[in-house]
């Protein structure tokens, strides 16, 4: 009877060990699938939120540098009024880094009392074929020599051929 008993004990112990050990497999790859499908959902939500609060964000960017691109001061001949008007600006609106005007030969008068030459940057060239505004990959300013983001618009009452760009900095 000892033999009968300890035959059985050693053919069913391992069947019922293998048997957990399957199903244990089994409930570990289905709790892995709806953690990850859960991930990716909640993942997918916060990447939508964020994109969209980086949207808003944006266009209220875009919306400061048209309302400024409109203004007398910045569309009359006179450099010094410019000028006033663009350290004016700088001073309202401290999440600039920098506020500069181009005149259509891309020459950058700035808040920084600095001269720079933007005909070559993409965004210029970009506003010159007829874009209303540009916002420009990270480069690095010809001013201070930064990393930054351009916010450009074109100023309203000029021709293509005598366009001039309102611009602002970001930087890190």
């Amino acid at each position: 009877m000892n033999s009968i008993k300890t035959k059985l004990l050693v053919v069913i112990i391992p069947i019922i060990c293998i048997g957990l050990v399957v199903v244990s497999y089994l409930n570990h790859n289905k709790a892995k699938e709806f953690l990850e499908a859960d991930f990716r959902d909640i993942s997918y939500a916060e990447l939508e939120k964020t994109q969209q609060g980086l949207d808003d964000a944006l266009k209220v960017q875009i919306e400061k540098l048209k309302g400024f691109s409109f203004s007398s001061d910045l569309l009359s001949q006179d450099p010094a009024q410019q000028k006033q008007f663009i350290a004016r600006i700088a001073a309202e609106l401290p999440e600039y880094s920098l506020v500069y005007v181009a005149d259509k030969n891309g020459k950058a008068m700035t808040s920084a009392d600095a001269d720079a030459d933007v005909s070559d940057r993409d965004y210029f060239q970009s506003i010159m074929s007829g874009s209303e505004w540009e916002i420009s990959d990270p480069l690095i300013s010809k001013v201070d020599n930064t990393a930054v983001i351009v916010f450009c618009s074109c100023t309203e009452g000029y021709q293509r051929s005598d366009v001039r760009n309102a611009r602002g900095h970001f930087s890190n």
